[in-house]
């Protein structure tokens, strides 16, 4: 309940002794104190006596007028003051002998107020008030209540036992607001409780004292339950239990693994493999060697056969796309498509759109260009498929991030990875087959260069190629083509002799 200064609520007019250390003198230079039982009554009378506040001077010398006591018991009922705060500390902390009880001192805050204190330490016996300055700026902090709470044991306890007891007042598990970190200090001499002219107390409690050693036990249970709740955390999405489980929700649930096939290239094929949820291609080269055009023959191939497809073009726009999609039905160049040439081309355009009605164009805008945007558009294609999981052909990695190429590429890559197959970002989540298009280093290379590369073992794949479970490169010169299947997880490698289509720009068996 709330008190005005010098009052005593009748209620609380008896309850238990506490046993103090009273420093009669200004806490800031008493050396020695009187240990001993106080009565309830008279703790009370003390925390209600009104302080005179002198005519001119600030709010901390107020305070430091102010005698102290603490539930501290030193030797010789003594400690150590000096103008060296470390040494006092440790040589009043050395005079220790055993602690009676806790001052919680609560930092500034407006959560804490006389209800949560109430609320919070009712159960055992307690006074909580506000300091002397709970309506005046203090050493740099605004006005605001800066609540103190008596906290007596029912038995004496060595200060090591004292400060479990101040960490479990102050642990989060308690949701007891936030105490200051020097409720640990049970050395320190506390200033009594002073009240300004028209301040107000809150004093409550005679439910009986605290028990430190049940506290303790509190204290140790809590910290056991961080420490697994820690491990957990670290552990999420280790445990060999919940990838079988996925991998048998996989298997007998049918649209989960679709296959995805290579484009009308046997040999290739041959090789390579198809693709399907969980697999990761990457698909390698130098500037000019034709990887877009074998990525979209990828894009088209599983499009023809209804299969989800989503085409992610950070190099090129939707409608150049289809263009090159086009091209190889009309026997035109992209380039003549996109400028308007032949008009057998229109009718061609809406068969290809009914044709390919299960792929997916998305040119990302510079600031969409996050993987929670491509995540989301790969789940909302799965749903709008009926729950299969899409194939996700990635047209130049390097321009997912303009500010930093490669890490931005790294970054994608390693998150396609990752999100490729089912159940791993949420529990309905579908993973996808991938084929991300990339770039290597070093000049253009010629089928015959990749070749002999290939053949002396000599090929760099960059640093995409952990991030993929199989890895095609490929180069064209004119109308001669190769590709070769330099790491493959799930299949052979091996060379690939292809021919390239220079007005179609489409790759064709040699």
């Amino acid at each position: 309940m709330e008190n005005k200064a010098g009052v005593i609520p009748e209620a609380l007019q008896t309850g238990p002794s506490l046993t103090l250390t009273r420093f009669p003198a200004p806490h800031k230079w008493a050396t020695r104190g009187e240990y001993g039982e106080m009565a309830w009554e008279d703790v009370l009378l003390a925390v209600v006596q009104p302080e005179l506040w002198p005519g001119s001077g600030t709010v901390k010398v107020a305070s430091d007028r102010l005698p102290a006591w603490t539930f501290a018991r030193f030797r010789d009922d003594s400690r150590v003051v000096t103008r060296d705060e470390a040494l006092s500390a440790r040589e009043t902390k050395a005079r220790l002998i055993e602690v009676n009880g806790l001052v919680l001192e609560y930092i500034d805050e407006p959560a804490a107020d006389g209800e949560h204190i109430e609320q919070w330490w009712k159960k055992n016996a307690f006074i909580g008030y506000t300091s002397s300055f709970h309506d005046q700026p203090y050493e740099g902090r605004p006005a605001g209540p800066r609540w103190r709470v008596l906290l007596p044991f029912s038995a004496a306890v060595p200060p090591d036992v004292a400060v479990q007891v101040a960490r479990w007042a102050r642990h989060p598990r308690h949701a007891a607001g936030i105490i200051d970190a020097e409720t640990e200090h049970n050395w320190r001499a506390a200033p009594v409780p002073a009240i300004a002219p028209g301040g107000f107390r809150w004093v409550a409690g005679n439910a009986g004292l605290l028990d430190p050693y049940a506290a303790v036990k509190e204290l140790v249970n809590w910290q056991e339950l961080d420490v697994r709740a820690r491990a957990e955390r670290a552990l999420d999405g280790t445990e060999f239990q919940t990838a079988a489980k996925r991998l048998l929700q996989r298997r007998n649930t049918p649209k989960l693994h679709p296959l995805f096939p290579v484009p009308a290239l046997p040999q290739l094929e041959a090789v390579l493999g198809e693709l399907w949820p969980g697999r990761v291609v990457a698909l390698l080269g130098t500037g000019g060697s034709g990887r877009t055009s074998l990525a979209l023959q990828f894009a088209h191939a599983a499009a023809t056969k209804k299969l989800p497809v989503l085409l992610v073009l950070t190099r090129m726009g939707g409608d150049e796309a289809v263009a090159r999609l086009l091209a190889p039905s009309i026997k035109l160049p992209a380039s003549q498509l996109l400028g308007g040439a032949d008009d057998l081309a229109d009718p061609a355009i809406a068969a290809l759109s009914e044709q390919c009605s299960s792929l997916h164009l998305w040119a990302p805008s510079a600031n969409e260009r996050t993987l929670d945007d491509l995540m989301e558009k790969v789940q909302a294609l799965s749903e709008t498929h009926g729950g299969v999981p899409p194939l996700v052909v990635v047209d130049g990695v390097e321009g997912w991030s303009v500010a930093a190429p490669v890490k931005g590429a790294r970054s994608l890559t390693s998150s396609l990875r990752d999100a490729s197959h089912a159940g791993t970002l949420t529990d309905d989540w579908p993973g996808a087959a991938v084929l991300f298009v990339g770039s290597l280093a070093g000049p253009p290379l010629t089928p015959s260069r990749l070749a002999e590369k290939w053949n002396n073992g000599g090929i760099d794949l960059g640093p995409l190629e952990p991030d993929a479970a199989a890895v095609v490169l490929v180069a064209v010169r004119g109308t001669k083509a190769c590709a070769v299947v330099a790491k493959n997880r799930d299949g052979r490698t091996g060379l690939v002799p292809l021919a390239f289509d220079t007005e179609t720009g489409v790759f064709t068996s040699s």
